[in-house]
């Protein structure tokens, strides 16, 4: 039974950052090449909110990349498919238009907690209201670009990659 007694390490964040990959690997055969990016994106922002409290640079880099990485992708979208129009129409299907209205409303909070995170970050000092408001918005962002990743795989099967 000595086998039992090894010291088991505890998981952090850096951890997390490989099962990530492996599982983004994973996922490619099975996604379109958008939702790859819309998944690469969101393992950015689940490694974002790990560091949250650890490194602030990382946070910073992990979140800024994820919300780039999925305005470009809105934006390919539009360009490519008048994404906005088709859902505008609401000719898809009720699991479908979820994901679009989460997603989107989860892309108009990027900006507001993109401006207060970076007043945080190079005015370390900030005062307490703009701390509490970055937290809130980007709890509501994050929840909603949760709701929105998952919704996501309604998509399949509706286009050709």
């Amino acid at each position: 039974m000595s086998f039992l007694m090894f010291p088991v390490r505890r998981l952090n964040e850096w951890h997390v950052i490989p099962a990530l990959a492996v599982s983004l690997a994973l996922l490619c055969r099975f996604v379109t090449p958008y939702m790859w990016i819309a998944s690469l994106a969101y393992a950015f922002m689940v490694s974002g909110m790990l560091f949250r409290k650890s490194s602030r640079r990382i946070h910073v880099y992990l979140m800024s990349s994820a919300m780039a990485l999925d305005l470009a992708l809105v934006g390919t979208l539009e360009i490519k498919r008048n994404a906005v129009e088709k859902a505008l129409e609401f000719s898809l299907g009720p699991w479908q238009q979820a994901h679009i209205m989460a997603s989107l409303l989860a892309l108009s909070l990027y900006g507001p907690v993109f401006a207060l995170g970076l007043w945080r970050y190079l005015r370390p000092g900030s005062p307490a209201p703009a701390r509490l408001w970055h937290i809130r918005l980007g709890i509501a962002a994050f929840v909603l670009r949760s709701l929105g990743f998952l919704l996501m795989f309604s998509m399949l099967g509706m286009h050709n990659g």
